[in-house]
């Protein structure tokens, strides 16, 4: 996918928002419908456990009860809270999820269109999800270093935006010879969207996204390639060191120890690129994906971190 087609797919794939009241809504085992447009929604196993949730009903005691019981205590809990306004968000004719009326939502489509402004038509967008928000990853080959002949990382950005909460635009690297992503993330990178319209959002968003491109990004693949000069005597307790200190679990981690008798030299460089190579396993939640990349782009933006010859432990 290329930038160039971010928009038009942001607008097909990503939900619709509309407000409505819990005592319009009413459950029918398989879908809800709203008797205030007459829509019908049906649900996927994912919306009806959010349904559930936002309805404070514990998702246990749901699961145990029959077809009839359901149907009895979910609209007992909408007209309890009968007059409470919430947003619902729904992909067509399938529900999404349930929210506070005074959920803040910025459009998906604004924050795509801020990356089309940044980036290429032709640059390859490396990730993009659309639930619940937008997480977008896009690498440029305009940044970019080598660090050894033909392995190239290049520079880029990550825009990181969930529902009714604060987004982010962070650094974003990935490696092209087996496009291992590293996310760099900071405090500096979160906007202040409180009292400000969206045009007022998505202009600091864009200031801040081009400050990262030109003066940060550079910057990190500087300490990328000097990485490939800085040696760890322990690699093993390095990578336990890193995998913990990003909470990765202790099955992940084994899988990792257990490839590095092929690592190709001691090298932190090397060593992150081990770690940063298991969100390609088959199975991994986007989460573990996620803190993954982190590890990397957190590596790559301390230098690895000031640790102890023996150990490894980060001694900052």
């Amino acid at each position: 996918m290329q930038v160039k087609e971010l928009v038009s797919i942001v607008e097909k794939v990503s939900p619709d928002y509309h407000t409505t009241s819990l005592n319009q809504l009413e459950y029918r085992g398989d879908r809800v419908v709203d008797r205030a447009n007459g829509q019908e929604y049906n649900f996927t196993d994912s919306s009806l456990n959010n349904f559930v949730n936002y309805l404070t009903i514990p998702a246990k005691f749901f699961e145990r009860l029959n077809t009839d019981l359901r149907e009895q205590t979910v609209n007992y809990m909408l007209q309890r809270y009968a007059d409470e306004p919430v947003l619902l968000s729904n992909y067509g004719h399938e529900l999404g999820n349930l929210y506070s009326a005074n959920t803040s939502v910025i459009p998906n489509r604004a924050i795509a269109e801020v990356a089309t402004k940044i980036f290429g038509g032709e640059d390859s967008i490396s990730d993009l999800r659309l639930d619940e928000g937008i997480r977008l990853s896009i690498p440029t080959m305009e940044t970019q270093v080598a660090v050894k002949p033909g392995d190239v990382t290049n520079g880029g950005l990550r825009f990181h935006y969930s529902i009714g909460k604060t987004p982010y635009v962070s650094a974003y690297m990935e490696r092209l010879v087996c496009s291992n992503g590293m996310i760099t993330e900071r405090e500096t990178d979160q906007l202040q969207i409180r009292g400000r319209t969206l045009t007022e959002i998505t202009a600091e968003m864009e200031h801040l996204a081009r400050k990262i491109l030109v003066e940060d990004v550079p910057s990190y693949l500087n300490n990328w390639d000097a990485l490939s000069r800085i040696e760890s005597s322990n690699p093993e307790q390095l990578i336990h060191r890193l995998v913990r200190e990003h909470g990765i679990g202790s099955r992940l981690e084994s899988a990792i120890i257990e490839r590095a008798s092929a690592l190709e030299d001691n090298s932190y460089y090397s060593v992150i690129n081990l770690i940063t190579s298991l969100q390609h396993e088959s199975g991994l939640d986007y989460n573990a994906v996620t803190r993954l990349r982190t590890l990397g782009g957190a590596a790559v933006r301390d230098m690895g971190g000031h640790r102890c010859n023996n150990c490894q432990h980060n001694l900052a």
